[in-house]
């Protein structure tokens, strides 16, 4: 004989939905954090023309390696007054649900009046977070425009159509970008499309840098028996040499990269829709 199942228990029903209303809020701070990181990896440049794959993926790096304090803290001289102070409220909020929520309001679960307080509770996070998470888009949207790029709606769109073809895009560098020099050991050219050939740069740990707006950057370039690769005889002669990833820089794509005592690699935006040229000089005495 088939039983008719009990009616669920009310307090099990209310434990379910505040737990449901946790999970919620926290997984809405992990998109504020998200979101705010996709903005921040399109900020500091000037334009499009400045902006290279190995850059992002830098600035991608450090932006998911921060907490989400962290990086409203990087990004406060940048955004909105109005957009920081929201954020500053949605950090310390985002911090206690993770840190003290459970530990201060667990007695509360023992009475309805309790459960009823930590679902309005949580549903004021709910609400808050699905408010700043909608701030950080039109702020992601004003940046882009501001670049010239599309908006984070259409990039969103590009990305899903380029999944759907090439698969899941691949993990990040697990890497840092050094303070201070890199000796390079090598000079390569690599052919690309059109006859244009990019410069590489070989350190002495086997790690390829190219050119970016800031001086190096990582090179996206990987090196095959294929061929396509060529030594760059004005820049190889002066190797090895300890060389600055960040130089000094007088705007994006313009600065000197020391190739020891005698010659130095320097880098000029060009005037044209390409981003930059390159060459070598004889170094000043």
């Amino acid at each position: 004989m088939l039983k008719t199942p009990l009616p669920e228990d009310s307090e099990d029903a209310e434990m379910k939905e505040i737990y449901a209303l946790f999970g919620l809020a926290y997984y809405l701070s992990e998109c504020i954090h998200t979101g705010l990181a996709n903005t921040y990896c399109l900020m500091g440049f000037e334009s499009k023309c400045d902006i290279t794959r190995p850059r992002i993926e830098e600035r991608q790096k450090r932006a998911f390696d921060s907490t989400l304090g962290q990086l409203v803290r990087e990004m406060s001289g940048s955004m909105p007054e109005a957009l920081r102070q929201e954020l500053d409220r949605a950090v310390e909020v985002r911090n206690f649900l993770a840190h003290g929520f459970w530990f201060e309001k667990i007695h509360l679960v023992l009475t309805q009046i309790g459960r009823s307080e930590l679902r309005r509770e949580l549903q004021h996070a709910v609400t808050m977070f699905q408010q700043v998470d909608g701030e950080i888009d039109r702020f992601g949207r004003t940046v882009c425009e501001q670049l010239g790029l599309p908006s984070p709606e259409e990039f969103r769109k590009l990305g899903a159509e380029q999944g759907a073809l090439d698969g899941p895009p691949e993990p990040l560098p697990d890497r840092r970008i050094p303070k201070g020099n890199i000796t390079v050991v090598s000079a390569w050219e690599v052919a690309l499309a059109d006859s244009v050939r990019a410069l590489v740069l070989e350190a002495e740990d086997g790690s390829l840098w190219q050119l970016c707006d800031v001086g190096l950057g990582w090179s996206t370039h990987v090196r095959t028996e294929s061929g396509g690769w060529t030594v760059c005889s004005p820049v190889q002669r002066f190797l090895p040499a300890a060389v600055p990833v960040r130089p000094r820089t007088s705007g994006p794509w313009n600065f000197d990269l020391p190739l020891g005592v005698r010659a130095v690699l320097w880098v000029s935006k060009a005037p044209s829709e390409s981003k930059y040229r390159w060459g070598v000089r004889a170094a000043l005495r």
